[in-house]
């Protein structure tokens, strides 16, 4: 669409996204969102280890949720990457290619972090990040804020709180008959001179108003808080809202400093007809002024609901711990019980897909970090379009040889390896799951299960019972791998806590307690990491 040309064109094709260039990008996103095949996301954090949180071979999925939570509540954000995948129109430079990839990197922090402005960095997180080229002091400097959606909806009810109060105050005062006044001689006198302004501006515009040609708006010099008070009484004691129905009143940001200027402006013709602009009213304006500015402050809030709202899928690699850091800083705190986080996530974003888990399932790679990964399947893409003599008839499902191609303005996210950079990993890891999902490994089965490392289960985010999968290794014949509790002939899933586990060297699989796990005797075939014996 031309309105997302436009706002990617007021972006630096291949730059980290900051505040100054944040608007264009949300822009940009809101539009490409709706519209995406998938869309990718990748985090980097300040830490991602504590005391305590090494993951164990014997943990339950609430106990590793329960270090994992340690984690993400304690650490912070500091770059979030979303890449949108489209179908490119037909023609074009992207039209050999299945798909059109754009990606956006920004940095974000807080906008008002829980418990003051504490930001915990992990030292050796910090050296590695550092070491791929990411700079902190632009991300102290210039990120993106963001705010949950818990902390919004608090601070939108305590904005409407304080004005409630504020507008009950000054009713009471009102109907004492006790107004604000400077009690001060300089209070006095600049409140004394702004009324002389009002006075022959009012004049002005009655009579400019009733010929049909109203004056300019006068704004008033920037003052403090109480004094906007003292000008607010004075004005709507000199000129009765009942008796000035064309008159409104309101108040304008200043330079800084927390001032702000008065203004008074004769109501349009189109609001003629309206009821004079009472206290309530202007509480009313207050509480809508105030939440402008909340929604400003909110910042990648923004895109998260745009992303939320598209209800479209969401690619992870490895991908829990961004989920669990997405939650605490876009959803609100993480809660205790694992089931009510797998059950938020779900609800945010019903349709997520773990290429990691993924490509372990498959059996089809030998490594399947994110890197190695994103390799073997641009490899493979390459491979089948240059055709196999073998196999003729058979058309490759990237014709091009690229599983993407990058779209206009993004071009520069091509121009070298940026992995640990947020946009360029959510970037692979939609590259990989093009590839998996042409090769048919993307089973309806793994929608939704997030791999957990080192664990008999994996986590399911739309069940409340998490899966025990099968070994993600085929053995020497090729044979897809078997999962333990079927070849034992038991029930599936088995829950961790009536299994003893074990682990066989790279594998691991559980041996159900109804069986005596020390008569049980199993070979497992294979190279590769999960070679050798039981």
């Amino acid at each position: 669409p031309r309105s997302t040309r436009e706002a990617s064109e007021k972006m630096q094709d291949g730059e980290d996204i900051t505040r100054d260039s944040f608007e264009a990008a949300a822009a940009a996103l809101e539009a490409l969102l709706a519209t995406a095949e998938f869309v990718a996301v990748d985090a980097e954090f300040t830490g991602i280890k504590l005391p305590g949180t090494v993951p164990q071979d014997h943990d339950s999925t609430q106990a590793r949720y329960t270090k994992m939570r340690r984690v993400a509540s304690e650490f912070s954000l500091v770059q979030l990457g979303i890449c949108t995948f489209h179908r490119p129109p037909p023609g074009g430079a992207a039209a050999g290619s299945a798909l059109q990839a754009r990606p956006f990197n920004f940095f974000v922090r807080r906008a008002a972090p829980r418990g003051g402005d504490k930001v915990v960095l992990d030292c050796s997180t910090a050296e590695f990040l550092r070491g791929q080229g990411i700079d902190f002091n632009r991300w102290l400097d210039h990120s993106v804020p963001y705010r949950s959606t818990a902390d919004a909806a608090a601070a939108a009810a305590a904005v409407r709180q304080r004005v409630a109060a504020q507008a009950e105050a000054d009713a009471e005062r009102r109907a004492q008959g006790r107004v604000f006044s400077p009690s001060r001689p300089a209070e006095a006198a600049f409140v004394n001179e702004a009324m002389e302004r009002v006075a022959a501006w009012v004049a002005r515009a009655r009579t400019q108003h009733a010929s049909g040609a109203p004056p300019e708006p006068l704004t008033l010099p920037e003052c403090n808080g109480f004094l906007r008070k003292c000008l607010y009484a004075a004005i709507e004691h000199a000129h009765p809202p009942a008796a000035h129905k064309w008159l409104v009143t309101e108040s304008l940001e200043g330079e800084g400093g927390g001032n702000k200027a008065v203004r008074l402006r004769v109501r349009p013709a189109e609001e003629a007809a309206a009821e004079p602009f009472s206290p309530a009213m202007h509480a009313e304006a207050q509480v809508a002024e105030k939440l402008s500015k909340l929604r400003e402050s909110e910042g990648f809030l923004r895109v998260w609901r745009a992303l939320v709202a598209a209800k479209v899928p969401v690619l992870v690699h490895n991908g829990l711990f961004d989920l669990l850091f997405l939650h605490d800083a876009l959803i609100g705190p993480l809660p205790a019980p694992c089931t009510q986080f797998k059950a938020a996530v779900h609800a945010a974003l019903p349709e997520v897909w773990d290429t990691k888990l993924l490509a372990d399932q498959s059996g089809a790679y030998s490594d399947t970090a994110l890197k190695p990964l994103y390799e073997a399947c641009s490899a493979e893409a390459a491979a089948d379009a240059a055709g196999d003599p073998n196999r003729p008839h058979q058309s490759p499902p990237f014709p091009s040889g690229r599983l993407f191609a990058l779209a206009d303005g993004f071009a520069g996210w091509g121009a070298a390896d940026r992995s640990h950079h947020a946009a360029f990993d959510a970037l692979m890891t939609g590259a990989a799951f093009a590839m998996l999902r042409a090769k048919g490994l993307a089973p309806t089965r793994l929608k939704n299960v997030v791999r957990l490392a080192r664990s008999v289960h994996d986590l399911a985010l739309d069940a409340e019972v998490d899966p025990v999968l099968a070994c993600g290794q085929r053995d020497s014949s090729g044979a897809a791998p078997v999962a333990l509790h079927a070849a034992l002939g038991v029930s599936a899933p088995v829950d961790s806590a009536e299994a003893a586990v074990r682990w066989l060297r790279a594998r691991m699989q559980a041996v159900p307690e109804i069986c005596d796990a020390s008569a049980v005797q199993i070979t497992l075939v294979g190279g590769g990491r999960g070679g050798g014996g039981a």
